[in-house]
């Protein structure tokens, strides 16, 4: 899809419309007019838009009659549209096609090695975008656009990485260098608030307005799901969990300048780092090798991943607190030590009296890991298509 084509697709009444047939699954002209409160020559118009647009289908099957002659069905057009999403690591760069409801149908991936430079990463990135869009062109499919999932600081407006540490690059106008390339619409959001966006589109989790995601990788991030909408805040600093303080006067210096950052805590480099200096682990294995530990019945690497849990469980409370949402996911390298963690975690929610007057949210482990953050990417536009 041509740039700026995007934009021209989206009307008020058309959004309703399109979010209408999704939310109905299969629904017809009439139903549809029913429950917009549009006139039926409206609703059959923009229909007709969407058809010709490819975001609508007819199905085969009729619907019931009311009397007149059986109704045309209307379904979300799955196969009309792909969407390339990009994740961007410390190793490297992955790149997914999806369809309309979130099929995963091509997958690419470049390593990259560090140190690196902006020109150096840029070159690698086309060379993904490349092997998408070979793929895309070869079975003659339009594009919705491309998402792109960067670690650090976002400005999601205008689509440039202002700092990703994982990278150690800064100012990297994405969204501007890759539409002057490539006819594409580009949108560029932090990592960790994409990957919430992707669980409430694409893994059950639709149905909770009120959403919180931490991951817990070689850092600590969050994505924040409001009211049904993703939350960024002011300036796009929303979710940074990692560097809520803990312990200000005891605690350990953080790279953001702060002391007892959670994030000097819990994260997959302070856990190690613990497990190493308290003999554990030696020094050329990592959380996972304690996680193994853990699972053969090693009691410090079991005590170590109970505290990490109540501190976590500590933050959570805040999480709690502050926002009080409906579900808390979980995800990163260092959730793989649920078993550890969770107990852990729900002792110290549950000695909270704020928490037992309300009810403690849900909190588990995200259970679709796999593409996370690049399907997060591209849920981009599926949030930009389909909401008002």
């Amino acid at each position: 899809m041509k740039r700026g084509s995007f934009k021209q697709m989206k009307t008020t009444n058309k959004t309703l419309i399109l979010n209408n047939i999704r939310q109905n699954e299969v629904t017809s002209r009439a139903q549809i007019a029913k429950d917009t409160s549009l006139t039926p020559p409206t609703v059959s118009t923009i229909v007709k838009e969407l058809i010709e647009e490819k975001l609508v289908k007819e199905t085969e099957e009729l619907g019931i009659s009311q009397g007149g002659r059986k109704p045309k069905l209307l379904v979300i057009n799955e196969e009309g549209h792909l969407i390339l999403g990009i994740d961007v690591s410390s190793k490297k760069i992955s790149g997914i096609v999806i369809n309309l409801n979130g099929q995963v149908v091509h997958r690419v991936e470049i390593k990259i090695v560090l140190p690196i430079t902006k020109e150096q990463f840029t070159t690698k990135l086309f060379e993904v975008i490349e092997l998408m869009k070979q793929y895309t062109d070869s079975i003659s499919k339009e594009l919705l656009g491309l998402g792109i999932a960067m670690n650090g600081v976002v400005d999601s407006e205008n689509g440039i990485s202002i700092f990703a540490p994982n990278l150690n690059l800064r100012d990297i106008p994405l969204k501007k260098i890759i539409e002057e390339t490539y006819d594409i619409n580009v949108l560029v959001e932090n990592d960790v608030r994409a990957m919430v966006l992707g669980e409430s589109w694409f893994n059950g989790n639709a149905e909770f307005d009120n959403l919180v995601l931490i991951n817990l990788g070689y850092g600590v991030g969050s994505g924040i799901i409001i009211e049904g909408k993703l939350f960024r805040g002011n300036q796009g600093l929303a979710g940074e969990f990692g560097h809520m303080v803990i312990d200000y006067h005891n605690g350990l210096k953080c790279d953001c300048g702060n002391r007892g950052c959670i994030e000097t805590l819990i994260s997959g480099s302070a856990i190690e780092k613990r497990a190493i200096a308290e003999g554990i682990i030696a020094e050329h294995e990592g959380a996972s090798d304690l996680k193994r530990l853990a699972d053969n019945g090693n009691e410090q690497a079991v005590t170590l991943f109970q505290d990490i849990g109540r501190t976590l469980g500590t933050g959570l409370i805040n999480v709690i607190h502050f926002i009080n949402p409906d579900k808390i996911l979980l995800s990163g390298g260092i959730s793989n030590a649920s078993d550890y963690l969770l107990p852990a975690v729900h002792e110290v929610i549950n000695k909270s009296e704020m928490v037992s007057i309300v009810g403690e949210p849900i909190i588990e482990v995200s259970n679709k890991q796999e593409n996370q953050a690049a399907l997060g990417a591209c849920s981009l536009f599926l949030e930009e298509l389909f909401k008002n």
